[in-house]
């Protein structure tokens, strides 16, 4: 086995139950199982927090789930269409919720799927954290893949990015911003600050991650500047700048120092990264949310927290038609449900 790529890299065959399923699978929920920090889960972890309808079964088989660097690697059961839902985290404090995406896929036995959850952003007197990204993965070579430093190299695209949300100053701050829908990263009053998977730009605070871009620098004046959300193909980690951190799936921590007792909030990681205010003097602004993504191999059409889906600007070949409303967003910590149709 090398680097997590199973068959794709040439783990091997695996048994099967006949009817070329490799276990029962009915539907699962990814969540972090606790985890709540820059870094993602631990197996254990990930395995506490993995529920559905046959999953005791083998969750604990490592051939069939296992993580790297808190990445989520899941075997698929079957040659079959699965629903996949992808919700990014909310931001910290009363921050932005996360984005929430639907899209069915047809998936084959024995690819690896990676899968990113991510976490609600930390908050402290010095504001909220930026919320990650929730990123679902394919491994492959098609559609402009990325190598990812974390499981040695192998190349992955992505199937859905549900966006973080920012985080949250105080009451009297503008923002803070949900995750976005469509592929673009937000900041100040809500313009767009980034797209085509790049990381946010920084300022009153460094910027959000976004897939293979990481967040920009803070100002000069501020704490850790280069500490950002860090890009999904270089690992996901949320930014630290040791007062109130942004989580892993690209977050970006709130800042303290800019306007002595006052504070900027950190922004979202996602498809392309949240970003903040761009005026480092700027006091008591909300981050930034982390932009959402939905591949155009969806087969049926797909949904969105609030069915808009706009501003598309991607290399990997983003879904552009119409969707429907799912009428909710992630007002916690990020999951990922599937179902086998």
């Amino acid at each position: 086995m090398t680097g997590f790529g199973y068959n794709v890299s040439g783990f091997g065959s695996f048994p099967s139950r006949g009817g070329g399923e490799l276990y029962a699978f009915t539907n699962a929920t990814f969540t972090s199982g606790g985890a709540s920090e820059q870094n993602g889960p631990s197996l254990t972890q990930a395995r506490s927090g993995l529920t559905g309808s046959e999953a005791s079964v083998w969750k604990g088989d490592t051939q069939y789930f296992n993580t790297s660097s808190g990445i989520m690697i899941w075997i698929v059961p079957a040659s079959a269409t699965y629903t996949i839902t992808a919700a990014g985290a909310r931001g910290g404090g009363n921050g932005g919720n996360g984005a929430i995406v639907r899209g069915t896929f047809a998936l084959q036995a024995g690819e690896a799927i990676y899968i990113l959850v991510g976490q609600t952003g930390n908050t402290s007197s010095c504001g909220g954290g930026g919320g990650g990204g929730t990123f679902v993965a394919r491994a492959g070579s098609t559609y402009n893949a990325n190598s990812v430093t974390w499981a040695s190299g192998i190349t992955v695209y992505p199937l859905l990015v549900g966006g973080g949300g920012g985080g949250q100053r105080d009451s009297g701050s503008s923002g803070p911003y949900p995750g976005s829908m469509g592929t673009f990263g937000t900041y100040q009053n809500g313009n767009y600050a980034s797209n085509n998977g790049n990381g946010g730009p920084g300022g009153s605070s460094p910027g959000g991650g976004g897939w293979s871009g990481n967040g920009g620098n803070g100002g000069t004046s501020v704490q850790n500047r280069t500490n950002t959300g860090r890009a999904f193909i270089n690992g996901g980690v949320g930014g630290n700048n040791n007062r109130s951190p942004g989580k892993f799936g690209g977050g970006s921590g709130a800042t303290c120092e800019v306007c002595n007792t006052a504070a900027n909030a950190g922004a979202g990681g996602g498809y392309s990264g949240g970003g903040t205010r761009a005026n480092v003097g700027a006091c008591y602004t909300g981050g930034g949310g982390g932009g959402s993504f939905i591949h155009s191999l969806t087969t049926t059409t797909p949904y969105t927290s609030n069915g808009s889906w706009g501003n598309l600007q991607s290399p990997h070949s983003v879904y552009t038609g119409s969707v429907l409303n799912l009428g909710q967003w992630s007002t916690g910590s990020g999951s990922v449900i599937v179902q086998k149709i």
